[in-house]
């Protein structure tokens, strides 16, 4: 590629970066902070080790493996909203499949500042809430022939950030059960004052327990939830084609942050605004850098040789990578960094491409179509530098 077709290549992505292929992450983009952005990219990640790792998130360390959360196997479900008002999104996650005991609803709350994973509320999964703070869990099954669901009670409590109980309420319908098969007491007419057979009980926080009819039930519920609406909830199948949104959005603001020479391209940059494509980087190399490029006699990929040094070496298994080594050719550089520089002088730069230590080298995070870069090093210099695109879970 001649340089000023590479130029003009060049510009389109920087247009492109400006107008995302999807609109959702558009929207992304314009309407949120670059905090709120890199909220959404650990939740991605926290989506990854459920639908592709197979655990929950807090779980990390023990990595329990549970065969229903795999996205392939399993029907969960996700919503990232600020479902608590208190001005930073929450992730909301349902787990519908598995065993009964197994059925779980979760609100996580990522802290950016300290990178700690922070459960604000966990249930059974038949959560509704309202825009007046309170939330509803309703009884995963009923022992009595109530006339309505049972559930437990909610208030959100902001001063602690989640959500704090409030009680619950429960009914018995004579009609069902004249007896009550636990206790062996019989149904309580005397309290049933409009003679329809239901009387239902209101619990407080601590477990006192009020016995009452209809009226008063009626009473209570309507000083409970006054005039409010139920939130709806935007759920999403727990699948990696969904949340991957927020990885992009994440990636994309990254790499509109770097100033790019066009006529001098990082090979990092080429390889993450072109989605891992490598052909792109076999141009630039021997186009701009002078790099002798030829296929590697196994058919694993191509080596590049300058100077009669081989110091690039491109494998397509695996969905690519990139390697750079052995001497550092003049300008040359994947995300900032080249062979000879001192290990020192890494992060800063890794940085601003979105990459951030982890316990296998650098990375942009955790779901699919994020990146990672890992180094050998010796006396504090960098030996070679490779990066390549895909997901910590699947390789």
């Amino acid at each position: 590629m001649r340089m000023d077709q590479y130029e003009a290549v060049s510009k389109r992505i920087a247009r492109e970066k400006k107008e995302t292929e999807e609109e959702a992450v558009s929207e992304t983009l314009e309407s949120d902070e670059e905090s709120d952005i890199l909220l959404r990219k650990y939740y991605a990640d926290m989506l990854a080790s459920i639908s592709l790792g197979g655990y929950w998130p807090e779980d990390e360390e023990k990595e329990t493996y549970y065969n229903f959360l795999v996205e392939s196997n399993g029907s969960n479900y996700f919503s990232i909203c600020d479902i608590d008002g208190d001005g930073v999104e929450e992730l909301l996650v349902k787990n519908t499949s598995g065993s009964m005991a197994d059925l779980r609803f979760v609100i996580y709350q990522y802290d950016l500042e300290h990178k700690k994973i922070r459960i604000e509320f966990e249930e059974y999964i038949s959560e509704v809430f309202y825009d007046n703070g309170i939330l509803i869990d309703y009884f995963s099954h009923s022992q009595l022939g109530r006339d309505m669901v049972p559930f437990n009670i909610y208030q959100y409590d902001p001063v602690q950030d989640t959500y704090v109980s409030l009680g619950y309420a429960d009914s018995w319908n004579k009609d069902s059960f004249a007896v009550n098969p636990v206790s062996g007491e019989a149904f309580p007419d005397q309290i049933d004052l409009d003679g329809d057979g239901n009387i239902y009980y209101i619990a407080d926080a601590v477990g006192n327990v009020r016995t009452v009819d209809g009226a008063e039930y009626k009473e209570w519920e309507q000083s409970l939830f006054g005039s409010a609406k139920e939130v709806e909830v935007d759920w999403q199948d727990l699948k990696a084609a969904n949340y991957s949104v927020y990885t992009n959005a994440y990636l994309q603001y990254h790499l509109s942050q770097v100033d790019e020479d066009p006529n001098l391209p990082d090979l990092g940059y080429v390889y993450m605004s072109r989605e891992g494509s490598l052909d792109e980087v076999m141009n630039v190399l021997s186009s701009t850098y002078g790099i002798e490029m030829q296929e590697d006699v196994e058919g694993m990929g191509y080596i590049g040789s300058y100077n009669g040094n081989e110091v690039i070496f491109l494998f397509e298994e695996d969905g690519g990578s990139i390697s750079y080594q052995n001497i550092a050719v003049e300008n040359l550089s994947v995300c900032g960094l080249h062979p000879g520089m001192k290990v020192s002088e890494i992060e800063p730069l890794l940085k601003k491409y979105g990459f951030e230590p982890s316990s296998y080298g650098y990375s942009t995070g955790d779901a699919h179509g994020n990146y990672f870069i890992y180094y050998v090093e010796e006396n504090g210099k960098i030996q070679s530098i490779s990066i390549y695109r895909g997901s910590r879970y699947t390789g």
